[in-house]
């Protein structure tokens, strides 16, 4: 739902922006055509944060576009639905809306995008 979709937004913004990065979403994105916004915006970020929550089919694409180009990747899931098959190698989050959830949620992405710039993923593109 829209509500459960924005909830999640706020904690990935929050999350991302107390490390001081821009975060944006793929959806606020308006240009003429919207694929090659996003196209332009992949190619630009250092990393991804994706929720593959009931693979909704533009995530699923927008995360081929991301593999095929090698960007760094995090991914969220609720519990009660699974992570594709060729994703769970990757680096990912289940998450509930507790309180104690909601918290954690925040420090396992912050944790996890300090290691992608540790580990010198860091591209030399301006962050989206």
């Amino acid at each position: 739902t829209e509500v459960w979709s924005n909830q999640v937004w706020k904690e990935i913004k929050d999350a991302v922006e107390n490390l001081d990065i821009q975060c944006l979403r793929a959806d606020s994105l308006y240009g003429p055509i919207v694929i090659e916004d996003i196209w332009v915006k992949i190619n630009q970020c250092a990393f991804i944060i994706a929720d593959v929550t009931n693979t909704n089919p533009n995530v699923m694409y927008e995360m081929g576009i991301v593999h095929a180009i090698g960007k760094p990747s995090i991914l969220l899931c609720q519990p009660n639905n699974k992570i594709p098959f060729d994703f769970r190698h990757l680096r990912h989050f289940f998450y509930n809306y507790s309180n104690e959830e909601v918290m954690e949620l925040e420090e396992n992405l912050q944790n996890a995008i300090r290691t992608i710039y540790k580990d010198d993923y860091k591209n030399e593109i301006q962050l989206a």
